[in-house]
């Protein structure tokens, strides 16, 4: 799927006639963003780039996906954001309304099917977090633990009801390396990195990226 540029974003929120997050395909085996602030920048990225680092190789050499091929490096659910007033108290209320999710969301087809509810697919889970705002859908589907996250912040009191997660709608993250000398130095830092602390620290990273950029892309309401 296309990047949403930045520009595009804001002129959608500050022109009138201008929709966010119109329906979009992905693009065949396109990969999953998980916790994506904006078109380049998301746990997928991070988790690739510190492997880079701490293994002194191009990042290029890792794949990060939901495949479920190498070493699972991130596990968690899913669950639901909605208006504090009026937002669903259930998952089964949103039969025949709109969800505002991140493109290829591997769970996306999950809440389709399950609750008769419309995906409305977003470029990154920042911009599926205004879709929100800006009432585009009934609530916003995403990572459990940014959601979680979200709704403690003061500026999003008026959409903080939760839906609870769906304990078997799991996302997952899979690192794979270029060779299997490679996965056998990933492998061994992905349990280094669980029990130092240093993927969590990542995850957090990833959550408050994604909680500043869609601050910042809410200050441009005003202007809507």
């Amino acid at each position: 799927m296309a990047a949403f540029p930045r520009i595009a974003l804001l002129a959608a929120l500050c022109l009138p006639g201008l929709a966010l997050g119109e329906p979009q395909p992905a693009a065949p085996g396109e990969t999953y963003r998980a916790l994506s602030s904006d078109a380049q920048s998301s746990l997928n990225n991070a988790i690739a780039a510190a492997l880079g680092d701490s293994l002194q190789t191009a990042v290029d050499d890792f794949r990060v996906g939901t495949t479920g091929n190498g070493s699972l490096f991130y596990r968690t659910e899913i669950a639901a954001l909605g208006a504090t007033s009026d937002g669903p108290r259930e998952w089964a209320q949103l039969h025949g309304e709109s969800f505002c999710i991140a493109a290829d969301n591997p769970q996306m087809v999950t809440v389709a099917a399950r609750y008769g509810a419309i995906a409305r697919p977003y470029p990154s889970s920042a911009e599926a977090l205004i879709g929100l705002k800006l009432g585009e859908c009934r609530v916003v589907v995403e990572d459990a633990s940014l959601l979680e996250n979200i709704a403690e912040l003061p500026e999003w009191r008026r959409f903080n009801r939760l839906l609870p997660r769906l304990a078997d709608a799991n996302m997952q993250l899979w690192v794979a390396a270029k060779t299997s000398e490679l996965q056998e130095k990933v492998d061994a830092l992905q349990q280094q990195w669980h029990a130092n602390g240093r993927l969590q620290a990542l995850v957090e990273q990833a959550i408050d990226d994604v909680a500043f950029q869609a601050y910042v892309l809410a200050d441009t309401l005003d202007c809507h």
